[in-house]
């Protein structure tokens, strides 16, 4: 759980664009044969996970579920296939399923990575993922109340739930909330490797042990 190196990057440079350069040195670096990355949705860009597999790489990545296609999205709520296990936070089920991915390479050649895909769902994600929206909406309702604060904003924060109507004017956008409820609990994470779901979802779990471990050393730098 110890950090073992780090590369510093210009602060405008994208994620996704950060790791490859650094495998290789690191593969290089400590004379490693293969690395299997464990990462959120910030490393999940479809050709990222194309070139990772062409250059020997393994990984289990956290999958943009909203933004998946409709295949995918149909086997989401597809009530077949799932394990359902009861904690004392509620409910608990995933399955395993097989996906495959399009993906335009660098030539614009259509290409398609088949990976292992886990679904999961449980009641304690579909809490939280209400309370993050409903306070995100609050806050949408107060922008619209001034409107002219809105405009400059990125899309992120309240702003993600309103939209304009007609001319320079802003609603909250209702078809967007109602789509996104509809993802309450769900979260999908796929891989490369031939693995269980226990040890896919654990590998995946166990990222918060890094990200713990990378603000102590942030806050201290």
């Amino acid at each position: 759980g110890f950090p073992i190196g780090y590369e510093i990057f210009p602060g405008n440079t994208f994620d996704g664009k950060t790791l490859l350069p650094f495998l290789e040195r690191l593969k290089k670096r400590f004379s490693l044969k293969r690395i299997i990355i464990v990462a959120d949705k910030g490393i999940n860009s479809k050709i990222n996970l194309l070139k990772l597999k062409e250059q020997g790489f393994g990984y289990i990545v956290a999958v943009r579920l909203k933004n998946a296609d409709a295949q995918l999205h149909k086997e989401v709520f597809n009530p077949e296939g799932y394990i359902e296990i009861q904690t004392e936070e509620g409910i608990f089920k995933y399955k395993q399923i097989k996906h495959g991915f399009k993906v335009k390479d660098l030539e614009g050649k259509i290409k398609e990575i088949t990976d292992t895909v886990i679904i999961s769902y449980s009641d304690k994600r579909a809490e939280k993922d209400r309370a993050e929206r409903e306070a995100l909406i609050n806050k949408a309702i107060k922008l619209l109340e001034s409107p002219s604060t809105i405009e400059g904003l990125n899309k992120r924060g309240g702003k993600k739930y309103i939209k304009t109507e007609g001319q320079n004017r802003y609603i909250l956008d209702e078809s967007l909330i109602k789509r996104d409820m509809e993802f309450d609990g769900y979260y999908a994470v796929q891989s490369s490797e031939n693995l269980s779901p226990e040890q896919i979802l654990s590998a995946y779990h166990s990222l918060w042990k890094i990200e713990e471990s990378f603000r102590i050393m942030k806050h201290t730098i």
